[in-house]
Parts: C-alpha cells; structure tokens; sequence
C-alpha cells in the first residue's frame, strides 16, 4: 500500500507541477479511488492535503462522498439482485420478512458494525438492499457511519504524521539541482555593492545606445506585447495571464487581488479575506500559495503564505489601493533563470544565459542557535543582513542535530538566494522546449522565465518544470551574480544584453511599434518606486 500510495501522490504531483489539473480534479480522483481502497485514498487525502495540493475540507469530502457512494451502490447491488431466480428460491417470503425485520429493528448497530469490521460490510449493505430496508433510514446511518469513520481515521493520520515528524528524514537542500560548486570566493567583492557602485560602467553604455540608435526608450518596444516592453513598472498579471493563455499548462495558475483605497481594519480586513478566499477557490487553488506584488522587482514582497493567519496578515500589511498576485505553490527545491533572446525577423532565437539558483542553509549541531548558526557560515555570515531580521522569531532556537534550515525562500539573489552560472549547461532539446513557448508567446523577443523544477536533468529533456514568473526588458542575466564571475566579464555581459535590448527596440520600432511617452514611462516607474517599500518584508 506505500508503494501504491508514493506512487499516487507522484503522479499527482507531477499533473499540479503543470497545472493540468485543479483540486477539484483531484477531489475526483479521490473519491473514485474510495471505490477501489478507502484506506488508499484517506491516506492519500491526509497526505495531499498535508502538502497544500488540496484543502482539509476538499479532501474530505472527496473521500467520504466517495466512501458513502460506494456503500450506496453495494445496497443497490443487492436490490438488484433480488431479480436472480435462484436467490429467489432461496428466500422465501416469511424468511425474507423475518431477516427484514431483525435489520430494521437494529439498524444502526448493523451499520456502525459492518463499518469497522472488516468483511462485514459487504455482506451487512448487500443483504439491506436484498430485504428491502428502507431506504431513507439506511442512507442516513451510511452518512453518520462515513463521517464518524473517515473523521476518525484523519485525525489519527495527522496524530501519526506529528508523533513521527521529529523521525522523518529532512528534505535535502538543492534536491535535484547540478551540484553547488564551491570552488573560489564565497562571495565576489563586488557581489552586493549598491546599485550607484556597480552599474554606472553599464548606465555609460545604455547612454551610447540610446544615441546611437535615437531612442530613450527603445526597450519599452522590445516585447511589444507586454505592458511598456516589459522595461520598468510593468504588471507582473498581465504578463503571467498572456503567458497562461498561450503556454497554458506550462505556467503556475494565480489570481489576482485588488486592496480597495483605505487602509480597512477589523470587520472590512475581514471582507477583504474572505473574497481573496472565495477567488482562490473559484480559480481552484488552495493554501499554501506565493504572495507577490503585481508591481515589484528583485523578490521585493514575496511571501509564502500557509495559513488563513498568513494571508490576513499579508493583506493587513499590503499597501492600500494597490494589487498582489496569489500563486500556486511549485513546492520543489530546484529554481532557474532562463533569457531568451531573438531578433525581430529571424525564425529562431536562443538561450544566453542560465542561472542556477540555490537556496541557503545552515546546518544545525544541536549546539548552537541559529543565529550562531548564520554568523559562523562562511557565506550567510558575511551577509547577516540579508537573514537575521527575517528570522527574528526563532534566532535563539537550537536546530537539531543534522536539519537543515532553509535562510531565505524567494530566489533573489537580493534577498540571499545563491546563484551559479548554468548557460554551458544548454541542451538541444532544453533550446527547442523554450523556442517552442517563446514563439507560442506574441511578440516576445527578450527576457527571462523564473522556472521550479524537481530534477535539472528533465529541464535538460525539455520537460519537467514550471514556469513562476517571466520577465520582459527589464530582465537581468542573473548569471553574472555568479561569485567567481570576474567584475569586467560581469560589465561585458550586461552590456552585450543591452546592445541586443536596443538593437530589438530599434528593430521593432521600425516596424510601426511605439515606444512608451516619457510621461507614461516615469509615471509607472514612480508608482513602483513609491510602492516597493510599503511591502511586507520577503521571506
């Protein structure tokens, strides 16, 4: 039954991770595998609602609904039997009627027996449907047998699956990615220098561009189909709607939530939870879920939410008159950055950079704190910044011996995420995969997907993993994050993204699309500018 139940909640996963198929699908699943093994499909439910791929309340109502239909159907089973002529003869009358009276009379033990004993309940409902037991009295015993019994069965599971939490193997840090290379520096000397330090080399160039190919705002063109090119203050949802429409099942299913103007408090903050709730149900999506500003760059506002608690908290602390994004969680430990890039008129682009992102750990010795844990690292304690005040709560906590503690969970490399160059990892078949979803995509010729992904080795295939996030113009060959990138190959590469940049925007130009006015361009930059630090704080 393990390997059945491994096996069940791997395929299943495998559909969500693609977004072929909502909870409610799932829920369906469940119920008919109710009709097959009820103690597979509670277990299966216990555990699919335990990792988020379905709610508490979906998953058990799916079980017990299905769990009810089959006792039904055994009660008609029977009924239709008494048909047969041998059964006929083999009951007659005044023994029928004496059997029809022990069941009535007893009802209700008979079900509840029949429900934990096993081998019962076959012949228990048959016989009901065989004597003709009134239907309505059998039904609503069914249902109280069902809910007592499946409800008995979850509450030991969740028991079972707490009682044996401090035993389970810990999950393993960057679990499917190439392995993390730790040749050379921890980190580069110029890796975290503020923006005013690191890009003027660059700002140089662009300024050269934008006289040389008579234009400012060339890259607002660069992806015509995308709000301003993708540049600066674009919509991270109606970018991932256009995506969802034209890659479909490739890219994470979200929704979209509008804070009225006014910052709400008590009885309006809890208005505004219970619609987030009512639209993610209706969209088919259930906790957890990634919360986002639709506005935002660099990880800024990206937060997990688990809970109800979360969520509430989240929209309490969101800026009021603006939007954020709820988006299924790719609960998967493997992350990267893919830029496309393809000039207007060539029938295919390609891939120019990789990067791999690795998420931080330290590893607890039962000893020291956490905070410890942080400052003694080699690469988390030259950055402390960047980990402690989002671990504030549990900075003093002792992580046991061998767990692994996750230090950031956004994939930014602003907010500590680990990066490495991958672009010499490119295959064939991993090139025709994104040709085929950049072509399917209108008119985007410039940017990066932010995948998950559970094994490098499928993305290699062209196959297995989600597409989070894609971003336009303004997109970076994170690659260059990389702490053995020396600076002046750093400066080359971006400079050599911003010559394709204008020489797109140029191109596209020429072909009858505007750019963005300088009005509308500072406009929307202004209003993420002025949005971002009202955030709450990424995790």
């Amino acid at each position: 039954m393990l390997s059945a139940l491994h096996d069940m909640l791997g395929a299943v996963r495998a559909i969500l991770e693609h977004g072929m198929a909502s909870p409610w699908v799932i829920a369906l699943v469940l119920a008919a595998t109710t009709l097959l093994l009820e103690d597979l499909a509670i277990a299966a439910g216990v555990a699919l609602a335990a990792q988020g791929m379905i709610s508490w309340e979906l998953s058990f109502a799916a079980v017990a609904g299905g769990i009810a239909l089959g006792d039904l159907g055994l009660y008609a089973m029977g009924a239709g039997s008494r048909r047969l002529p041998w059964l006929r003869r083999r009951l007659p009358p005044a023994r029928q009627q004496w059997a029809r009276d022990q069941l009535v009379r007893r009802l209700g033990s008979a079900v509840l027996l029949a429900r934990v004993i096993p081998g019962l309940r076959l012949v228990t409902y048959t016989a009901c449907g065989v004597l003709r037991v009134p239907l309505a009295p059998f039904c609503a015993w069914v249902v109280a047998a069902v809910l007592l019994w499946t409800a008995s069965l979850y509450a030991l599971s969740l028991a079972i699956g707490r009682a044996l939490a401090p035993w389970r193997p810990a999950a393993r840090p960057h679990q499917g990615m190439p392995p993390l290379q730790t040749d050379g520096p921890t980190l580069s000397r110029y890796e975290f220098w503020p923006m005013w330090r690191f890009y003027p080399p660059v700002a140089l160039y662009a300024l050269w561009l934008m006289l040389r190919h008579r234009g400012v705002l060339l890259p607002t063109v660069a992806n015509p189909s995308f709000p301003g090119g993708g540049f600066s203050g674009e919509s991270k949802a109606a970018i991932l709607t256009l995506a969802r429409q034209h890659q479909g099942d490739w890219v994470a299913p979200f929704v979209t939530i509008e804070r009225p103007a006014g910052q709400a408090s008590g009885a309006g903050l809890t208005a505004e939870l219970v619609a987030a709730q009512r639209t993610m149900t209706a969209a088919g999506l259930a906790l957890p879920v990634v919360a986002k500003p639709d506005l935002g760059c660099r990880g800024a506002g990206v937060r997990l939410i688990r809970s109800d608690d979360d969520l509430r908290s989240y929209i309490e602390a969101f800026p009021a008159g603006a939007r954020f994004l709820l988006q299924r969680l790719v609960a998967l430990e493997g992350e990267a950055g893919i830029f496309y890039c393809r000039q207007p008129g060539q029938a295919k682009g390609r891939i120019v950079s990789v990067t791999l992102k690795y998420f931080p750990y330290v590893t607890g010795d039962g000893q020291r704190t956490l905070r410890q844990l942080i400052l003694d690292d080699p690469r988390a304690g030259r950055v402390p910044h960047l980990y402690l005040r989002r671990h504030g709560a549990r900075l003093d906590t002792v992580p046991a011996a061998g767990e692994p503690v996750r230090l950031a969970f956004a994939g930014s490399h602003s907010r500590g995420a680990i990066f490495r160059d991958g672009t010499a990892l490119v295959t064939p078949a991993m090139e025709a995969r994104f040709e085929a979803l950049s072509s399917a995509l209108p008119e985007f010729h410039f940017g990066r997907y932010d995948i998950r992904f559970a094994d490098f080795a499928q993305v290699q295939r062209g196959e297995g993993f989600t597409i989070v996030e894609i971003n336009g113009a303004g997109a970076e060959s994170t690659h260059i994050w990389d702490a053995r990138t020396p600076l002046l190959k750093a400066w080359a590469d971006l400079m050599r993204q911003y010559r394709w940049l204008f020489e797109i925007g140029a191109a596209n130009r020429a072909r009858g699309h505007r750019p963005l006015s300088l009005r509308q361009f500072v406009r929307d930059w202004w209003r993420e500018k002025q949005l971002t630090p009202r955030y709450p704080a990424t995790d």
